[in-house]
């Protein structure tokens, strides 16, 4: 196997952190090399820095609405603002 890209930041969270940055919104896109390749696998390694160092609610898979979350719109999806980090995290395995 060859690593196409490692996008890992110490102390980054699923949701969003007081800069305002957020896996679910950026770094689940970047996920190509300088020449454009995309990975044939992704490995997440994500959620304990938001067990310990969250302000959002952990919420439940069960209750997340995906219709709400993500909603066709032209050639893309428009996304939700999430209010738990389930949804983060569901966001952010959709993109």
């Amino acid at each position: 196997m060859e690593l196409c890209v490692n996008n890992s930041w110490s102390g980054s969270k699923i949701s969003m952190d007081t800069e305002g940055n957020a896996a679910y919104k950026e770094r689940c896109v970047q996920l190509h090399n300088n020449k454009g390749e995309t990975p044939d696998y992704i490995w997440v390694y994500l959620g304990t820095n938001d067990y310990t160092y969250s302000d959002m609610p952990w919420g439940t898979a069960a209750s997340i609405n995906t219709s709400k979350l993500f909603v066709k719109s032209g050639n893309g999806y428009t996304y939700a603002n999430p209010k738990t980090v389930c949804e983060a995290y569901a966001i952010m395995l959709h993109k």
